[in-house]
């Protein structure tokens, strides 16, 4: 599918009207654009059919349309993709292999899974899974910061556990950091961390 970079419109509606600020050319089909003028639905149905995802469609590695409605506006606009880039929060514990802290796609923050690595010595806290648990958001916290985010712009969690028994204490302890609405979450046994010692290891995606 070919899309010039001239591609790039934003078009507003108020009761019936209809303003077009910049023309819609494409090759895959009619002048959105005209078709925008004529009958605004049918015009939502084309971009869809277009690139076959609602509101948020894709534009292949071009660009992404973004299609938002309300009922006194709508506007189409187009977005060149973001850079992907890596964040390194220089008080968090240094990795220990080949990763990022951070990686920043778009508007979106994937930050690296945390066991209870102590920023200063690199090693695993005392505590117990308590202990860890705490540590291991501080260091997500650390992160989100450098990033320029919080902890309340967390939307995923990922919990990896020695013992599933051990499940409600890391929840109790994530429930006095957090706040609803909760994260969405996934927790799994599993048979080794990267670091001795290590009985969790947290793992989030926020927003900026």
């Amino acid at each position: 599918m070919k899309l010039p970079l001239t591609l790039l419109a934003i078009v507003s509606l108020s009761a019936s009207t209809l303003v077009p600020v910049a023309e819609v050319e494409t090759d895959t089909g009619p002048n959105v654009a005209h078709l925008a003028k004529r009958n605004w639905p049918k015009f939502v149905e084309h971009l869809r059919g277009m690139f076959s995802r609602p509101c948020h469609p894709s534009l292949s590695h071009l660009a992404s349309i973004h299609l938002d409605q309300s009922p006194s506006d709508c506007a189409v606009y187009l977005n060149m993709p973001s850079q992907r880039k890596a964040i390194h929060a220089l008080d968090a514990p240094k990795p220990n292999g080949n990763y990022s802290h951070v990686v920043r796609e778009g508007n979106t923050l994937h930050i690296a899974g945390w066991m209870g690595d102590d920023p200063t010595t690199g090693t695993i806290v005392e505590g117990g899974i308590e202990g860890q648990t705490v540590q291991a958001i501080k260091n997500i916290q650390t992160c989100l910061e450098a990033a320029g985010s919080s902890l309340d712009k967390v939307v995923r969690r990922r919990i990896y556990i020695m013992d599933m028994k051990e499940f409600r204490k890391v929840d109790k302890i994530w429930g006095e950091w957090f706040a609803e609405p909760w994260p969405v979450s996934t927790c799994v046994q599993i048979s080794g961390l990267a670091k001795e010692g290590a009985l969790v290891e947290l793992e989030v995606v926020a927003e900026v």
